[in-house]
């Protein structure tokens, strides 16, 4: 499919305010803003291995309004460790680990991508749906598929079309991340106790 047709589809909705594409920057001048090997912070529980059987288990399950998580479900980073410690207030057992991520196929989820739109458009494709549909013309393609399926499906979907997770940045210029293949975990260094991190600030990077 031509690029203009597909990115039409794919691009985040509140770009499509006009569906006059002739002013709109070429996808092809992105640039990833995380480095290939980004340095990371997994905030919550002691445990030996990440996995993803108890994805929803976590912040997500220990909110009483039950928000959906903003990256869908994967396993949440930050290149900030006030950011990750966050995630550590409901853990009986806190502490932060600290990894090494491959960020090469993480999903824009703010800005789009040229590599990542095209495999959104191919999910779709293969599950005959258009961006026109529900849950994806309210949500997007990446949130639809948390939000329409089973999140294991929707993780093996994007895993087969190459998307390992999703990214966005904040306010405070940190980076929160959610990973959906394990295998870009590339190693974990430490483990940071909670009490000696700082407590995060909106606005500040730390």
């Amino acid at each position: 499919m031509k690029f203009k047709l597909w990115l039409e589809d794919t691009i985040p909705w509140w770009h499509q305010s006009s569906k006059n594409f002739s002013d709109y920057p070429p996808m092809e001048w992105y640039e990833n803003p995380l480095p290939k090997n980004l340095k990371a912070f997994h905030g919550g529980g002691r445990f030996d291995k990440f996995d993803l059987d108890h994805l929803g288990e976590g912040e997500y399950m220990s909110t009483s309004s039950k928000m959906f998580p903003a990256l869908g479900f994967g396993i949440y980073f930050s290149d900030c460790k006030s950011l990750a410690a966050l995630y550590t207030k409901h853990s009986e057992d806190p502490a932060i680990q600290e990894v090494l991520l491959d960020t090469e196929n993480l999903y824009d989820l703010r800005n789009g991508s040229p590599k990542g739109n095209q495999a959104l458009y191919d999910v779709l494709k293969e599950l005959n749906k258009t961006i026109k549909d529900s849950p994806f013309r309210t949500f997007g393609i990446y949130e639809g598929l948390f939000r329409g399926m089973d999140k294991h499906q929707a993780i093996k979907l994007l895993t087969k079309h190459g998307i390992d997770g999703a990214f966005t940045r904040l306010p405070s210029g940190c980076y929160e991340i959610s990973v959906t293949n394990l295998d870009i975990i590339k190693k974990v260094d430490m483990e940071y106790p909670v009490t000696t991190i700082p407590m995060y600030v909106p606005g500040s990077k730390v």
